[in-house]
This record gives structure tokens, sequence and C-alpha cells, in this order.
């Protein structure tokens, strides 16, 4: 992953709330899956959870984001 997409946020808003599709969504990579209908308030709060996330990952999101770099790199030290 580029410093770039370690830095984007993906959330999808759906009313589709099966397990298939927030599995599948969870395979691509994004960040929250909302179920609609929801508060401002709520989405709010959400959106401010996932930056604080970006901004200061905790050390184990750390060590996997510096592995799939080495991996695009083919760096298996």
């Amino acid at each position: 992953m580029t410093e770039q997409g370690a830095n984007k946020i993906t959330m999808i808003i759906t009313h589709n709330n099966t397990s298939s599709a927030i599995a599948e969504a969870a395979e691509e990579l994004v960040d929250d899956y909302v179920i609609k209908p929801f508060q401002a308030s709520s989405l709010v709060e959400r959106i401010q959870v996932l930056i604080q996330r970006k901004m200061f990952p905790p050390r184990y999101i750390e060590e996997i984001r510096i592995g799939k770099q080495l991996l695009l790199e083919n760096d298996f030290h």
C-alpha cells in the first residue's frame, strides 16, 4: 500500500446489511460500513473516529502497513 493509500478513508453507506455484503466490504479494505437510516451526529462521530485511526494507527496496524509495503517492493527481509 502506498503512503497515499494509507491516508485514504473508504466508507460505504448503504441499506444492505446482509452478512455477505459486510464481508465483501471487509475484503475490499473498507474502513467503515454504515447502514441506513442513520443520524447525522452518529455519522460525524464515526468519521472522526476513522480520521483519528488513520492519523494515529495502533502499532499492530502500522506493522501490517509496513509489511504490505515491503511485500509490494519484494523486500522479504
